[in-house]
């Protein structure tokens, strides 16, 4: 048994948990991606750090006051330092914190050439495992690209209303009638 979910996995997993809050729990229930998804198929930034262009916006702090990069690089390797001897500021603006956030943006020749890039920007540089023509590659790839697939008419048709529409309350009512 695998450790790990295959990226077609994943991908078919998030067109089910798509497909369920599509059907019961808009308006009700939030889901960070699928709101995030949406906000930048309307252009607006993602406040999802793997859907940003760049990372390293949200540091992990410690109960023992140590640093790090980021909540999925929590290594030695990518400590920033304590707050016993530095502020979260000065971390943040170090050398090593702005060069580990620039690099997510080395994206691969098919992520730059992808049709989701603006939604996906290579996903998290922690899944970027797998090599393709001597590129790394998102390891979800594959199922982030089902995903997108998947759900392209319900973000187009909802990024659709909410244009229209003066605030998002206004536009959760009409969504199962306007969306199918």
């Amino acid at each position: 048994m695998p450790f790990s979910v295959t990226p077609e996995g994943w991908g078919a997993f998030m067109c089910d948990v798509f497909d369920q809050w599509i059907r019961h729990d808009v308006g009700r229930i939030f889901v960070q991606l699928f709101d995030n998804l949406l906000g930048v198929w309307m252009g607006e930034p993602a406040t999802l750090c793997t859907m940003q262009p760049t990372c390293g916006q949200s540091l992990l702090v410690e109960q023992n006051g140590d640093v790090f990069s980021c909540d999925h690089f929590v290594f030695p390797a990518y400590k920033l330092g304590s707050l016993r001897q530095h502020s979260l500021e000065e971390m943040a603006a170090s050398p090593f914190q702005q060069q580990f956030g620039a690099a997510k943006a080395n994206l691969s020749s098919r992520c730059q050439n992808c049709t989701w890039r603006f939604a996906c920007y290579g996903g998290c540089p922690k899944h970027r495992i797998c090599m393709d023509g001597g590129e790394r590659q998102n390891y979800l790839c594959k199922g982030y690209l089902e995903f997108f697939q998947h759900v392209t008419p319900y973000i187009e048709c909802d990024a659709s209303i909410i244009i229209e529409s003066s605030t998002r309350r206004a536009y959760y009512p009409h969504r199962r009638h306007d969306c199918g």
